[in-house]
């Protein structure tokens, strides 16, 4: 029995440092996919007063709001990211990298992951 329970804490334990992000990975690291749209730069980096979240499925446009004035964009495991100067994903204007995830300014109209 001590030893099941020696072993379901180590497990606990290890299973925590793990999901827990770096100091260094900032807040990309803290969920997979996700693209949140904030009124402000300030709301974003605070996270607070979200005006949409979505969890981008692969090939799928989706563009930013007019009330958006920055967002949140995690790209997850997404190899091509890309950030479009039109809505409906016309007109590439910006890459993003894999596995990275920030607050940007609005600079694009919308984005698509795949």
């Amino acid at each position: 029995m001590q030893f099941s329970h020696l072993f379901l804490a180590a497990a606990a334990i290890l299973s925590s440092c793990h999901a827990a992000p770096s100091a260094e990975a900032g807040i990309g690291a803290r969920a997979v996919v996700k693209l949140n749209q904030y009124r402000t730069f300030d709301d974003c980096t605070h996270d607070r007063s979200i005006l949409y979240h979505a969890a981008p499925v692969s090939g799928k446009c989706y563009d930013l709001d007019d009330a958006t004035g920055a967002y949140f964009l995690n790209t997850g495991g997404y190899l091509n990211c890309n950030g479009y100067e039109g809505k409906g994903c016309y007109s590439e204007k910006k890459h993003f990298k894999a596995y990275s995830g920030n607050c940007y300014n609005k600079d694009v109209a919308s984005v698509e992951c795949s």
